[in-house]
């Protein structure tokens, strides 16, 4: 049966082969196999077991090498083909350049870190001002923004990863990929310089703000102090004046005598002599009676006159006790202003002791403040704009190489993409080789059956 398959298969085949004299060698082929495949199909039913047949790759590689001159022109065509496609594909090129960030402490102020630069080079105002100056100089932009910033790169290194510590490198190489030799040079060189003259003095400025900001609240402490310490001299002269006038009010009511002293001495001398000597004491002048002691004495003459006993004035007993009345009167008015002076004096002298201390506090506040504000001041001096000679340079950032007009192209890479190119054409050839097969294959396994 087998037998008789193959021999009516392959004469058919044979037959047709030559009864058409323009057939292809793979219709032959492929006949021959679709018979092969179905008597290895046949024999594996009839032992009740389905498997693919073994001579598959066989046939396979005998289709593959009886077409290899085809294969071969085909990737040939396709390489010739893509290498003649890639001329007309524009040039990439590729510049490199680094960066040195200045990590520098100053007072309270952090030093900027390489990543915070990284995302400032990246930053869309950042290369809008490279987009516009492109567009300027080039005279035509270049292509869409969010395309155009993808062709900005920025590495750093890290220098320690641990959990405790991530410590980056001060250094960040910075790449441009563009189109053209002098655009991608332009670009490079305009990205370096708008970083540097743009956030160069980042922490740098951020101190020259805090110097002025300082500044102006030193000159407002100054302002403060002054008014402060009239206020206090004011307050004082008021607490002093108080004093006198509630001494001056104690002593109409009883006068206080010192002892003396010896400011109440004066010695004059007369030329060198001291037999001409002359010593002058002056008395401090006697002071009026006070009126509580007045007032004392007048009742003690009342009682004494009420009593019919001699009292010390000629005065009747009417006169006695109206001018005691007087006295007592008097008395108690002084001794209500004597009141009110002491709360006046209280108060004045509450008032100058928390001037005083809002005064030491604006005082110390000042100090701690001009210590600060020399260190402040010191670093703002370090402040630097690039001159525009050079390499560009700032506080914080500067430049440590400068852009070199490139040379190679990056892209395109003409002779691998044509072998790419060329080995997936043969791979695809290959494949439709394949998938002829197994349909010319399918169509003579129903034919016999």
């Amino acid at each position: 049966m087998y037998c008789a398959n193959l021999v009516c298969d392959e004469s058919t085949a044979t037959r047709g082969s030559f009864s058409h004299p323009a057939g292809s060698q793979l219709t032959r082929a492929s006949a021959i196999g679709s018979v092969k495949a179905t008597m290895a199909i046949e024999r594996s039913e009839s032992s009740g077991f389905r498997h693919p047949a073994p001579s598959v790759a066989a046939e396979r590689m005998l289709l593959v090498w009886s077409h290899r001159w085809l294969l071969l022109t085909v990737a040939v065509i396709v390489a010739i083909g893509t290498y003649i496609a890639m001329w007309f594909v524009p040039e990439e090129f590729e510049v490199k350049t680094a960066v040195y960030v200045n990590r520098m402490e100053i007072f309270d102020i952090k030093p900027i870190s390489p990543l915070t630069v990284a995302a400032l080079a990246k930053n869309p105002g950042l290369l809008g001002g490279v987009y516009e100056e492109y567009t300027t100089k080039f005279g035509q932009k270049p292509g869409d923004f969010e395309k155009f910033v993808k062709q900005f790169d920025v590495a750093s290194e890290t220098l320690q990863d641990t959990t405790v510590k991530k410590e980056f490198s001060p250094v960040l190489e910075l790449k441009v990929r563009f189109r053209g030799k002098e655009q991608t040079y332009f670009l490079a060189e305009s990205w370096v310089r708008n970083l540097v003259t743009k956030f160069g003095n980042v922490a740098l400025e951020e101190a020259k703000k805090r110097a002025e900001a300082m500044g102006k609240r030193d000159q407002e402490l100054e302002a403060e102090l002054t008014a402060l310490d009239q206020e206090k001299a004011k307050l004082a002269s008021q607490v002093v004046g108080h004093r006198k006038i509630l001494a001056e009010t104690l002593d109409v009511l009883a006068p206080s005598y010192l002892p003396e002293s010896f400011d109440h001495v004066a010695r004059q001398f007369t030329d060198k002599n001291v037999a001409n000597l002359n010593v002058t004491i002056n008395q401090p002048p006697v002071k009026p009676e006070g009126l509580w002691s007045r007032y004392l004495r007048l009742q003690l003459d009342l009682e004494r006159a009420r009593a019919g006993l001699p009292v010390s004035s000629t005065a009747t007993l009417e006169m006695l006790a109206r001018e005691e009345r007087v006295l007592s009167d008097t008395i108690v008015q002084l001794n209500t202003r004597i009141r009110e002076l002491e709360v006046t004096l209280a108060q004045t002298q509450e008032r100058l002791n928390m001037v005083s201390r809002i005064y030491d506090d604006k005082l110390a506040e000042r100090q701690r403040l001009r210590s600060a504000l020399d260190v402040y001041r010191s670093v703002a001096a370090a402040y630097s704009e690039w001159d525009g000679k050079g390499l560009p340079a700032a506080g914080d950032l500067r430049a440590l190489s400068a852009p070199v007009m490139p040379q190679l192209r990056v892209w395109p890479k003409r002779t691998l993409v044509a072998g790419a190119a060329a080995i997936a054409a043969l791979f695809i050839t290959v494949a439709i080789l394949f998938l002829r097969q197994l349909l010319v294959a399918t169509t003579t396994e129903r034919k016999v059956a």
